[in-house]
């Protein structure tokens, strides 16, 4: 089961992003059950070829950080050891909230998989 590995006292998991025939694994993750969005850095997803253009749809995402403009893409899956969500659609924005990490993995995924947070073991896992 995939741990939940707490740094700079947040939750953050390892994922993988897939798209088409490629992955992308990222390591820090931040689990946040009050995002409603899904959430990744443009820079990370430009190596499977995701890239930003001018007729995507602009977003604006709205948190702890102040509020960010993101656009909107649908990517193959996002699979968080035996949580997998296919089709999925992401968030891609800066992220610079001044704590490392390459992206949010939001309450959209975590309702989609089913997901149960077992905080006391540090695991997350399907419901």
């Amino acid at each position: 089961m995939p741990r939940i590995h707490i740094a700079d006292n947040l939750p953050f998991v390892s994922l993988v992003i897939h798209m088409n025939d490629k992955k992308l694994p990222l390591q820090r993750v931040l689990l946040d059950t009050g995002a409603a969005r899904t959430t990744f850095r443009t820079r990370d997803l430009e190596k499977l070829g995701i890239i930003v253009r001018r007729e995507d749809s602009v977003r604006y995402m709205a948190g702890i950080g102040g509020i960010e403009d993101v656009v909107e893409k649908q990517i193959t899956a996002v699979e968080v050891g035996d949580l997998i969500v296919s089709p999925f659609t992401i968030y891609l924005g800066a992220m610079k909230y001044g704590i490392p990490m390459n992206g949010i993995l939001g309450l959209d995924f975590l309702l989609q998989s089913g997901a149960v947070i077992d905080l006391k073991v540090l695991e997350i896992r399907k419901g």
